[in-house]
């Protein structure tokens, strides 16, 4: 019997946890992608004044760490003996809605028509 171990810990994951992670970073990006388009077209601000522009700029610094949480995640997952679970506990731990995005009953990610 011949035991093949994975040349490094990226060589582990499976295609579809790849694609999940990627989803990932593809959905963090996309918004952050919106809400700098928000930022750079919104009117000038009253300074102190503007609720909503003062959300938009709390939301861009919350996508930053986000960002910076799935990047440190997604590298733990590729050492885990478990990477699904790293993956799950990211999803369940995130400020931001996954659930429409990734399936976490380990069903394919379906692919738009």
């Amino acid at each position: 019997m011949t035991i093949v171990l994975a040349e490094n810990a990226a060589d582990r994951q499976t295609p579809s946890l790849q694609t999940k992670w990627q989803a990932l970073r593809s959905h963090l990006q996309a918004e952050k992608d919106r809400i700098h388009q928000a930022i750079y077209t919104y009117p000038t601000p009253i300074a102190g004044c503007d609720q909503q522009f003062n959300y938009l700029l709390e939301q861009r610094m919350q996508i930053q760490r986000e960002w910076k949480r799935l990047l440190t995640a997604e590298k733990e997952g590729q050492r885990a003996a478990n990477p699904h679970a790293v993956l799950d506990e990211f999803m369940r731990s995130s400020p931001f809605s996954y659930s429409n995005l990734i399936p976490t009953d380990g069903s394919p990610i379906p692919l738009c028509p």
